[in-house]
């Protein structure tokens, strides 16, 4: 029952392109060892939120997404 293409996305131009490969972390630039001024991309929701990036001493990152001034931090793995 998941959708293949981004279905969600508020531009209907874009509504045909596969899930697979989607770009969902554009935009960052590196400011020391955080990734800062980009934009995290949710296909589920169909939003874009500013976020910020974070390598962890273990290889994980850390995602941290805000609408205005509430933020919600991810750690993400790698797949494999």
């Amino acid at each position: 029952g998941v959708p293949s293409t981004d279905v969600r996305n508020p531009d209907p131009h874009l509504r045909q392109r596969p899930i697979v490969g989607l770009p969902t972390l554009t935009g960052f630039a590196r400011d020391g060892t955080i990734w800062k001024g980009g934009r995290a991309y949710d296909p589920k929701s169909g939003n874009s939120y500013r976020a910020t990036m974070e390598l962890n001493r273990d290889g994980s990152l850390k995602v941290t997404g805000c609408v205005l001034f509430i933020c919600q931090s991810k750690r993400w793995t790698r797949a494999g």
